[in-house]
Formats: structure tokens, C-alpha cells, sequence
């Protein structure tokens, strides 16, 4: 994925790539995995992707990383994600969204959650305990609602509280 010219990413020099590395093995370690329903799995699942893409640690491959890694934690869940269910443009353009921009200075995962759900298929073995909402419609993010980060209480990602 190539940056836009709006993208700013986590900055080495004083240690924003640690934190927002450090975040998110936070927030993976502490999310019951296997026990998440859909639309937590899908929400926790944008929620790793949006700040491990603002840490952007890698001079390249830092798309593909991410990627596998959220695809890797989905292992641990009923849902399979299946990034071939989506095109890069709109990948591209969910994960541009989430990174903080003009007068929004928060990582913002909501943007990436359409194309999580359209990327996640539950798993045959799973398929009659959770309804697969893909293709539902839903409102648009609303970007002046305030920061959603890992362990807030917005997010109801609050971890193993969830």
C-alpha cells in the first residue's frame, strides 16, 4: 500500500512505532479470541489493522504483514478472513481512512470494519452458531465522534470484559 499524501505514520524517532506496536500485543493478548461473536471479531480485527498500519514499522510490506497477522489471529476464531474477498483500492482506501488526518488526530479503525466484514467468512465447521451479517449495510463513520482506541470503553473492546 502506498501512502497518501494526507497518510502521516507513526514516527521512529520518538517511539510512537514501539507504542503502537506495543498496543496492539496488548489489546491481541488480552481479546478472548475464540469466544467472540462476529461483529466483535470483526470490530477487534479493524482495531488491530488500523494501528498496527498506523505503526507502519517496515520500510515495505507493511500491507502484507498486517494482513497476515490479522489472518493469523483469525485462526483462533470461528471466522476465516479472506483478503482476496475484497480489492486493494478498497483496502487502500479503508486503511488511509483510519489513519489520523486534518482535524481528527486519533487512529480510527471504523473505516476499516466494511472491509473486514467483507473479507470474513465464517467457518464451516462454526456456520450454524453465528449468523453471517455480511453484506449488511451499515451508516457511515461518523469521523467528529471522538478517538476509539484498544481498551476503550467506546469501542466495548475492552478486552477479556467484553
Amino acid at each position: 500500500m502506498q501512502a497518501d499524501r494526507e497518510t502521516e505514520f507513526a514516527k521512529p524517532r520518538n517511539g510512537e512505532i514501539e507504542q503502537r506496536v506495543a498496543e496492539v500485543q496488548e489489546f491481541t493478548r488480552d481479546t478472548p479470541w475464540k469466544d467472540l461473536d462476529r461483529r466483535r471479531f470483526i470490530m477487534s480485527a479493524a482495531t488491530v489493522f488500523a494501528y498496527l498500519n498506523q505503526a507502519h514499522p517496515f520500510r515495505d510490506g507493511n500491507g502484507r504483514t498486517i494482513r497476515s497477522f490479522v489472518t493469523q489471529i483469525a485462526e483462533q476464531t470461528p471466522f476465516k478472513v479472506d483478503f482476496s474477498r475484497v480489492s486493494a483500492e478498497e483496502l487502500y482506501a479503508a486503511s488511509a481512512k483510519s489513519t489520523p488526518r486534518g482535524e481528527r488526530t486519533w487512529i480510527d479503525p471504523r473505516p476499516l470494519v466494511g472491509v473486514i466484514d467483507a473479507a470474513t467468512v465464517t467457518r464451516p465447521d462454526h456456520a450454524a452458531g453465528d449468523r453471517d451479517t455480511s453484506g449488511i449495510r451499515r451508516r457511515p463513520a461518523d469521523p467528529n465522534t471522538g478517538p476509539v482506541t484498544p481498551g476503550s470503553s467506546r469501542t466495548g473492546l475492552a478486552g477479556p470484559n467484553l
